[in-house]
């Protein structure tokens, strides 16, 4: 039913998307002048239009958020070209841009890192979007500026402010199927000297259990509740001089079944909870030294802490309870001169303390990292400019890295524009791969950082749950990963509503981090550890189209193509060192290079396609979206090798249909629409939400 009111929906808009066109031009002509004169700050921690940055920037405003009706932070960057979000083993979702997974991209709140994460994958259901204002993102290394995580990337959310002149609010409900329930409000204002804004949300859920899953007890996306809190306050001390404070507050309860897996009592049935907090403040103080000079000054710090517990069900004794507490602490400075109109200097120097205290990890948590950088941007020529930077970072736990970055663009014409960077990217290890020491309560199996690897495996060898040693560890000290990327491409305007951009990367990533067995258990589970072993790269091109077909109406498209392989497996393909097992036969068989699939969970091919209708008279918009992803590796290893190389390892591809109407009644907004439209499911993605049609409305004052 919901599926065909929809569809009538669409052609009942569609087939008036004339009407009163002329009153629709001039909004439409002002809206794409603001699109050109965009400004974003990431890119180079300073502020530039978006037209002029030599890289590759997505920016989505929170109108656009608004349209499409998302909750969440993976909604939204679901239907970007190139971004896939992925979920991992824990059930978190995280994200992956060109290629490189959640730990390499460095998530932003109003520029200061979010901590947090779970197997190196930062959960972005954490992080609600009605109070965002817009997304920056930034593909590539940006270690340069930001440092460590920043080395496939940075998603930097901008939220609100409330910088108006008069009091305002808002207020919004939206309830969506598997009794998913959002409730947000916000209000600020303005006045001469001071700002203040405030937000909250709560949303509740039921969870659910994907379709195809053969788990009857544990459920795909577990019952929970959060809240949102974040507020700003702002004061102008004088002409010159500004002071600032934000913080934010999130809460979350999961609760959930699970099946201990236990050879020698039999499995049981045990309830799940799981709590998450993260507490952060953030000071600023801006002084507008003169017209060419400005010094900017804050200290960031936030708390992150989280309990999972296991109760068994049939007497509630617990079972396993496993606490996490991670507190980081960054103080910086940055100074901006500007000597002329073409030319714009930045130095900055910062401090930044990190500590874990957890119930799985080692003694040894301390982190403490001193670092500086600088950034030339000027124009070398007429319509050539440059951009050259690096940054400094000096680690208690890690060798000194120093991250270069050199960029240029030229204008050939007003139309067109040319940029190419270079730039080097790093990651160090994580307290997880250094001091983990965590057996899974319901599985079993054990994974051991490197520094608690010889003494862990010692322990478990000494109680006798160990069958077989695979691998010895030795005094294996992780160094940290690096990378060398470049990205060029092309922004093209030919004519007013139409523009095209096209970027080509390639990232290469040495010294990469990986897990892999050391030992077999007397339970046939598995013990890991962390290595430096493998050189990839990902390579690849992203294109993207936008152009205005009409007053009101507009259309866009992306596509991606993406090449992401383990350079030590195509050596031993080359030398004819990798086989299969052929099932049938029991006989072994060399792999070629064509058989190679590459990396796991990357799509070859992957797209987007956005329908945008808005009739301003009559106040409505409609918002079609369509989202596509090509096959791509499962994990699953048929024949034994570790590689992918069959076509049965493979997960197929799919389309999703994603579809939200908007009307504005006086100061309400009435919202309807639905996500996957068709009802897609795949099996082997459960971070694909099943048909789920949601309805809300919102007030303005």
């Amino acid at each position: 039913m919901f599926r065909s009111l929809f569809v009538y929906m669409v052609v009942m808009v569609l087939s008036n998307f004339n009407m009163n066109a002329r009153a629709q031009q001039k909004a439409v002509d002002t809206m794409q002048g603001k699109e050109l004169e965009q400004v974003v700050i990431t890119a180079t921690k300073t502020t530039r239009k978006i037209k002029d940055i030599p890289a590759p920037v997505t920016v989505i405003k929170g109108s656009a958020i608004e349209k499409m009706g998302s909750l969440r932070l993976n909604e939204v960057l679901s239907e970007l070209t190139g971004v896939q979000i992925v979920r991992s083993t824990e059930g978190n979702l995280g994200v992956q841009m060109q290629g490189l997974n959640s730990e390499y991209i460095l998530i932003l709140i109003d520029g200061e890192p979010l901590i947090g994460r779970v197997n190196n994958v930062l959960d972005l259901t954490r992080i609600t979007v009605n109070n965002i204002e817009r997304i920056e993102i930034i593909k590539g290394p940006s270690s340069s500026l930001f440092g460590s995580e920043a080395l496939g990337g940075v998603i930097n959310i901008i939220t609100k402010s409330g910088a108006v002149d008069k009091f305002h609010g808002y207020a919004q409900a939206v309830y969506r199927k598997y009794n998913v329930l959002d409730i947000s409000a916000e209000a600020g204002e303005q006045k001469k000297k001071a700002g203040w804004y405030l937000f909250a949300d709560r949303q509740h859920g039921n969870g659910y259990f994907a379709k195809g899953s053969t788990d009857a007890v544990t459920k795909t996306v577990a019952p929970y509740t959060t809240y949102t809190f974040n507020g700003k306050f702002s004061l102008q001390l004088n002409a010159r001089q500004k002071l600032s404070v934000s913080s934010k507050y999130y809460d979350e309860r999961q609760s959930n079944r699970a099946i201990i897996l236990n050879a020698s009592a039999g499995n049981r049935i045990a309830s799940q909870w799981q709590y998450r907090k993260d507490l952060s403040i953030t000071p600023a103080y801006t002084y507008t030294i003169s017209e060419k000079q400005k010094l900017q000054l804050h200290n960031y710090t936030t708390l992150f802490s989280s309990a999972t517990l296991f109760r068994h069900e049939n007497n509630n004794e617990l079972y396993s309870d496993t606490r996490f507490r991670q507190l980081f602490n960054r103080i910086e400075a940055q100074y901006d001169y500007k000597p002329g109109q073409k030319h714009l200097l930045t130095i900055g120097i910062g401090d930044a303390i990190e500590t874990v205290k957890a119930s799985d990890y080692i003694d040894g948590n301390y982190f403490n990292q001193l670092y500086i950088f600088g950034q030339d941007q000027f124009q070398l020529i007429k319509d050539v400019s440059i951009i050259a930077g690096f940054r400094y970072d000096k680690h208690n736990q890690y060798r000194d890295r120093f991250s270069p970055k050199l960029a240029a663009e030229w204008k050939v014409t007003p139309q067109l524009g040319l940029y190419t960077n270079i730039a080097g990217g790093y990651k160090a290890p994580t307290f997880e791969q250094l001091l983990l020491n965590f057996t899974n309560p319901t599985v079993g199996y054990t994974v051991l950082g490197t520094n608690a690897a010889k003494q862990g495996l010692k322990a478990l060898t000494d109680e006798g749950q160990i069958q077989t040693v695979l691998i010895e560890p030795g005094d294996n000290h992780l160094k940290a990963e690096s990378s060398v990327a470049i990205n060029a491409g092309a922004k093209y305007n030919p004519v007013n509503g139409l523009w095209f951009s096209l970027n080509i990367f390639r990232n290469n990533i040495r010294n990469l981090i990986d897990f892999n067995t050391i030992a077999i258990k007397t339970n046939r589970s598995s013990v890991y550890s962390y290595f430096n072993h493998n050189r990839v790269f990902t390579q690849g091109l992203e294109l993207q189209a936008d152009h205005t077909i009409a007053p009101g109406l507009s259309v866009s498209a992306g596509y991606q193509y993406l090449v992401a392989k383990d350079k030590d497996v195509l050596e031993q393909i080359k030398k004819g060192e990798m086989y299969y097992r052929d099932a049938a036969t029991q006989t072994d068989h060399k792999v070629t290079a064509s058989m190679y699939g590459g990396l796991y969970n990357r799509s070859k091919h992957s797209g987007n396609m956005k329908l945008e209708y808005s009739n301003a008279p009559y106040k409505f918009d409609v918002s079609l979206r369509c989202i596509y992803r090509g096959r791509y590796g499962s994990g699953a290893d048929v024949n034994g090798n570790l590689i992918l190389d069959d076509k049965r390892e493979y997960a197929p591809g799919y389309v999703l249909l994603n579809l939200t109407v908007r009307k504005k009644i006086r100061s309400f907004i009435l919202e309807a629409g639905c996500n996957n439209l068709t009802g897609t499911i795949n099996e082997l993605d459960t971070s694909i939400i099943p048909f789920n049609w949601f309805a809300g409305t919102s007030v303005k004052f």
